[in-house]
């Protein structure tokens, strides 16, 4: 094809045309040696046969760029689409290995594909602008690459193009209300504000550049826009469009504010609405529809993400409970005495409590839920489905919260709304009194995590978690990181702060603060022959232990206890039956004796204990840079331990 017949058929923007001058077909000069013939058959994913936003009926220009092996342009090749479908012909060389890329889009200035540098750069600015027929057109795009074709291997191949972008829109049932008609009289126009990447690279799929504020035109809430079908629809409310826009994002999604403005009529400067969504998600080829009353109630908004996409989020005030099961964000912004979780969801289900809920009813579901508690609001009850598999759970509060989180104890006579399984299950910035997360002898649990959680008033341990010794329930993998835990002055005598025993797996307990705790700060245990879990304890500060700071028993998997502070009453780390063959290292820890009781045996108290009831065979063992103080010589002690080669425990204390 000539210069003089793309410039004809005004296809190209002016960065993408210039590259074609020589880099057209006409460069493969030898029509002999085009042996490697084939037509691509390209189709828009997904995208139905409809005048609507999204339907991919306005990314009618393709371009066809293909590249060597160096990444350097060999060809270039455009067509159109008629209903969804175009097909390239190409001429290449047989054998040759082609990295191909197909880029549909509407030419109007929005993408500019510089097909010398494997570049789309997006410009923002001119989005959504323009009209066909009475309706809105949008820039919607699709991209797929096929790498590594080696010429002559088909004469025909089918390429399906997704889109690279996702779709963002802000829906609202009162555009056509009284309080609209008053507050807007020279019309409706609203813009919206994303953070968005300006590039794509079409070689590597990547989003590149830094992502940036940018700000879309305004769009007019028109006839054509009122057409519009909003993705949502929720039982006795009709939603219309009040922005749309598509933002580049990387390929494994990406969470930024968006924002809306909206103003009465093009002129003027000053929104009379202004709307803020924090952290709203998005992802390729998924629509995240935000949704409510936006004008008259700047706190009545939703987030889902569409049948014909991979997906959407959609964020939205709670309907009832039958709207739950199509997953997304939902947000309860007025009292509710019972919510029941639907055991089929769509999608993954937020709720975002806001307002007091008596009882979060759950069971068995398809989908992850999570429940996010605001500041000060009150924890609902969860009540679990009794007997069933729940599968990841997340709860999320805020740890300065006044209010507390209380039913996690399973570890009580009659307890009814005690599952089977807790599996996935996460608890973070959750603040709990006087009792904490027991699943103790009632629950399996699988893949615990505890972060960043608040426990006062502790009676009983915080988390306690003893299994296999009844052999109905088993733990595996435990996480407990950046918890607060401060044990009450009645506490039961021998309750230690983290009860951690028979868990499989890994069990990582980091950077918590552990005061006063009635017995051991923390005991990590085994007494179940065979089983083997592997224990990290890091970063932790522990204060006022009646007993031992660290105490582990029966570990046959590797050991890491390094960079704690303890200050106790007997020993500071005492690692007993557990030096066998698996690697141990003790570093970095400072541990303060002033406290520490007298004793009558000839190894505690101790900064450093590690004590085998008979010799063991041979583990590695490192014990260096540690601090003892006031430890009135007491520093470490050892008892039937047997070093293996690269041990280092020649100068245990700094």
């Amino acid at each position: 094809m000539t210069l003089t017949n793309i410039l004809k058929r005004g296809f190209l923007p002016a960065a993408a045309a210039l590259t074609i001058v020589s880099c057209s077909n006409d460069n493969l000069s030898d029509p002999a040696i085009y042996d490697g013939n084939v037509t691509f058959s390209a189709t828009l994913a997904d995208a139905p046969a409809t005048r609507a936003f999204g339907d991919g009926q306005s990314a009618v220009n393709l371009m066809c760029a293909v590249y060597d092996q160096n990444g350097k342009l060999v060809t270039t090749k455009e067509a159109i689409f008629n209903n969804l479908k175009a097909n390239v012909t190409l001429q290449l060389l047989d054998a040759e290995t082609y990295d191909i890329v197909f880029f549909a889009y509407r030419d109007n200035g929005v993408y500019a594909f510089d097909t010398a540098t494997g570049k789309v750069t997006i410009d923002y600015s001119k989005m959504n602008q323009g009209s066909a027929d009475g309706a809105r057109i949008d820039d919607d795009c699709f991209y797929v690459i096929s790498e590594d074709y080696v010429a002559g291997s088909s004469a025909a191949e089918s390429v399906t193009l997704t889109r690279p972008v996702a779709q963002i829109n802000f829906g609202s049932d009162d555009l056509e209300s009284e309080a609209a008609g008053r507050d807007f009289p020279d019309g409706i126009n609203a813009a919206m504000t994303m953070t968005a990447y300006p590039v794509l690279n079409v070689l590597t799929g990547e989003a590149e550049g830094e992502p940036t504020e940018v700000k879309l035109p305004l769009m007019e809430y028109d006839e054509a826009l009122a057409a519009e079908a909003f993705p949502v629809a929720a039982e006795g409310k009709t939603y219309k469009y009040v922005a749309m826009g598509y933002a580049l994002v990387p390929a494994e999604g990406y969470v930024a504010d968006l924002g809306l403005e909206v103003f009465n009529g093009a002129a003027a400067t000053t929104p009379k609405v202004a709307l803020s969504v924090p952290t709203a998600p998005m992802k390729r080829n998924y629509r995240t529809n935000i949704y409510g009353s936006l004008l008259t109630s700047t706190s009545d908004w939703n987030i889902i993400i569409d049948e014909n996409w991979e997906g959407e989020w959609n964020i939205g005030d709670y309907a009832g409970d039958a709207a739950l099961a199509q997953g997304g964000e939902v947000r309860v912004n007025t009292p509710v005495d019972a919510i029941t979780v639907p055991a089929e969801l769509d999608k993954p289900l937020t709720l975002d409590i806001n307002a007091t809920v008596g009882t979060i009813n759950i069971g068995e579901t398809s989908q992850p839920v999570t429940i996010n508690v605001a500041k000060d609001v009150e924890y609902p009850a969860i009540a679990f489905e009794r007997g069933s598999n729940i599968k990841g759970l997340t709860v999320t509060g805020d740890p300065t919260s006044d209010k507390s989180l209380g039913s996690f104890n399973f570890n009580k006579n009659g307890n009814l709304v005690r599952p089977a399984v807790l599996e996935d299950l996460t608890l973070e910035g959750v603040t709990f009194v006087n009792e904490g997360f027991t699943p103790q002898y009632a629950v399996t649990t699988k893949n615990t995590v505890l972060r960043n959680c608040r426990f006062t008033e502790m009676t009983s341990p915080a988390v306690a978690v003893q299994h296999h010794g009844n052999g109905a329930m088993t733990a595996e993998n435990m996480t407990i990181e950046g918890c607060t835990i401060e044990m009450a002055d009645d506490a039961a005598s021998n309750a230690n702060a983290l009860y951690l025993l028979d868990i499989e797996g890994d069990v990582i307990v980091k950077d918590n603060i552990i005061k006063n705790a009635a017995y051991h700060g923390m005991f990590l245990s085994t007494n179940t022959a065979g089983l083997v879990f592997d224990a990290t304890v890091t970063g932790n500060t522990i204060t006022g232990a009646a007993q031992d700071g660290v105490k582990i028993e029966n570990c046959l998997g590797g050991i890491t206890v390094d960079d704690n502070t303890i200050d106790c009453k007997v020993n500071g780390i005492r690692i007993k039956n557990s030096i066998t063959t698996a690697d141990v290292s003790v570093q970095g820890n400072s541990i303060d004796m002033k406290n520490a009781i007298a004793w009558d045996g000839d190894s505690e108290p101790s900064a450093i204990l590690l004590v085998n009831s008979a010799e063991n065979a041979g583990a590695k063992v490192v014990v260096k840079g540690n601090t003892a103080l006031n430890s009135n010589g007491h520093n470490f002690t050892v008892k039937n331990v047997v070093y293996a080669d690269g041990s280092d425990v020649a100068t245990p204390f700094n």
